[in-house]
């Protein structure tokens, strides 16, 4: 940062380029998110050049080549590094892709996904974390706590319903 914006700079110590953004993120699968002074976010390569001429509300990191970013809309989806729609699905909320899935929610809850979009399962939950080696632990909207397989059967209860307080 310095009094005109935030800059990356080049490991010899020279500005990557002389732009300056409100906030700058950190260079994941060779791309950086970045909030400009219009507080829209977008993506640049390792020349500091933008990717793409869309702009976000938000933009999140590249992983396994693909990136969220929420439109003006409040929709999130996933991007690729050139910037185009991997699929055409919006989601309320959505997560990179872990091992080849990722965690998005629809007006139904929390649920998995794979790379087209499509869900792993019917089932919606109030919470679900990735998957690792093939199991997710997940939280019911009852408040049940679940380990499921990629098809989203019960591996595993790890807490029963829990009543509300009252």
């Amino acid at each position: 940062m310095d009094p005109e914006g935030a800059f990356h700079l080049r490991v010899d110590g020279q500005e990557l380029t002389s732009q300056r953004q409100a906030w700058c993120g950190n260079f994941q699968d060779g791309r950086c998110p970045v909030r400009a002074k219009d507080g829209r976010y977008f993506h640049i390569d390792g020349q500091g050049d933008a990717v793409y001429a869309e702009r976000y509300a938000y933009a999140g990191d590249f992983r396994e080549g693909f990136a969220v970013v929420q439109e003006t809309s409040g929709l999130h989806l996933h991007i690729d590094k050139r910037g185009r729609p991997l699929n055409g699905r919006r989601f309320l909320d959505l997560d990179v892709f872990h091992k080849g899935f990722a965690r998005a929610r629809d007006a139904g809850g929390w649920h998995h996904i794979d790379a087209a979009g499509d869900a792993l399962y019917p089932h919606r939950f109030a919470t679900v974390e990735p998957f690792y080696n093939g199991q997710a632990r997940v939280e019911t909207s009852g408040g049940a706590l679940q380990v499921i397989d990629e098809q989203g059967a019960t591996v595993r209860e790890l807490r029963a319903h829990r009543p509300e307080p009252g």
